[in-house]
């Protein structure tokens, strides 16, 4: 799909992202009968303290760890936020997946609304973008809230347009993200609605646990605990404070799922045979490696990277250009080359370089480099990896504490 008739020119030069003095909005009015502020920025002198993953120095000297490290691309950045905005629908308060589709999956509203978050937790309530970007976010959430199903899942996706389900299937570890983006959107609101429902996911949480580990039932009786879903769960569990929840799942992924043989996580355990699937996923070993940071595990988070790095890598005229989701080395999955870049895996910088090469002039980014039957790609401009692209841009990751339990602090204490 091309360039819709009235689509307004992305923002152009002379702006940053994030905390400028000065802001200027332009209204634009847009075919789905809502208003998108566009901001255009000024270049100023700014530092942005808070755009860098935080390195634990004592323990990088120590183990002589190199981390990989990007310099942030503010301008590209905002032209993202720019794209992820204007693919809100403004009756149903949901996300357009994809242009060329009418898809809102559930796993992409998760992911933008801890994105547009972030973005407000280091602005203040009454500066001019917070204002903007805070009744986008609030529909969001409250669609979320109201398409919670009784038993505190959510269906994997729903129509953007009229928020019917598409599909009754429902992923634990799409659960997991919701949870964990409700939790930092109502530590950042004080919404009781969106808190309340995240605890309702909990409970839907803590019932598909077995022996330790999140489990998901397939349709055709299949009980498996896959790594991804376990991985997701321990952050919403440690955002929630679930702690001996998030201790469970801990000791099952490092028990069942992780390989220190061969410094990697497994892709699942099959909870009636016992079979471990030992197939690899680059996604297992970028978020996989953030746990481990957070564990303290800095040793065994770069063992993973290197792991993905040597396993995944797609190359053009025998060039690193990035990496695929699976060992496939077909084509590059930018939203998984992304979270290896804010995992600061090694080559980073070259990685992002390559990356936002593939940036197109509305702002967003392809899911895939190229478009695949088996197994699938797609060139499509996809939400997900353009939200992605703009932590990689900015050098921030979604899954992180330090902000919204600063957040909650306050919150609280309030109550």
């Amino acid at each position: 799909m091309g360039r819709k008739a009235n689509e307004p020119k992305p923002l152009g030069g002379g702006m940053v992202v994030r905390l400028p003095k000065k802001i200027i909005y332009q209204a634009i009015t847009c075919t789905r009968k809502w208003m998108l502020f566009v901001s255009i920025l000024s270049f100023s002198s700014l530092i942005f303290a808070d755009a860098q993953v935080p390195h634990c120095n004592a323990e990088t000297s120590s183990s002589a760890i190199f981390w990989g490290s990007t310099k942030p691309e503010y301008l590209r950045a905002e032209k993202a936020l720019y794209y992820i905005l204007y693919q809100q629908v403004a009756d149903s308060g949901l996300f357009q997946s994809y242009q060329e589709e009418r898809t809102a999956h559930t796993f992409d509203q998760a992911l933008v609304l801890i994105d547009l978050v972030m973005e407000m937790e280091i602005l203040k309530p009454h500066q001019q973008r917070y204002q903007v970007l805070l009744p986008r976010a609030s529909n969001l959430a409250k669609s979320i809230v109201n398409l919670q199903n009784k038993d505190g899942s959510w269906f994997n996706a729903y129509d953007a347009y009229n928020s019917t389900p598409l599909t009754r299937e429902k992923y634990s570890g799409v659960v997991a993200w919701i949870v964990f983006a409700l939790n930092r959107y109502a530590a950042l609101s004080t919404d009781n609605n969106a808190l309340n429902s995240a605890q309702q996911g909990v409970k839907y949480l803590k019932n598909n646990m077995k022996d330790g580990g999140l489990i998901h039932k397939f349709a055709n009786g299949n009980v498996v605990a896959i790594t991804e879903a376990n991985l997701n769960s321990w952050f919403a569990f440690m955002a929630m404070e679930e702690y001996d929840l998030a201790n469970q799942v801990q000791s099952f992924l490092l028990n069942n799922l992780w390989s220190n043989k061969q410094g990697r996580f497994f892709a699942g355990k099959d909870m009636i045979s016992g079979k471990v699937d030992k197939d690899p996923y680059l996604d297992n070993q970028t978020l996989g490696a953030h746990f481990l940071k957070q564990l303290g595990k800095y040793s065994d988070a770069i063992r993973t990277l290197n792991y993905a790095n040597e396993n995944f890598q797609v190359k053009k005229n025998n060039n690193l250009i990035g990496l695929d989701g699976r060992p496939s080395n077909m084509a590059v999955w930018l939203g998984g080359t992304c979270q290896y870049i804010i995992a600061k895996g090694t080559y980073s910088q070259i990685l992002l370089d390559n990356l936002n090469k593939f940036q197109k002039a509305d702002g967003g980014y392809p899911h895939d480099s190229q478009a695949i039957n088996d197994p699938w790609h797609t060139t499509m401009t996809g939400i997900s990896s353009t939200v992605w692209a703009h932590q990689a841009n900015l050098g921030t990751h979604p899954l992180t504490f330090e902000k919204a339990k600063e957040n909650h602090q306050t919150y609280f204490a309030k109550k």
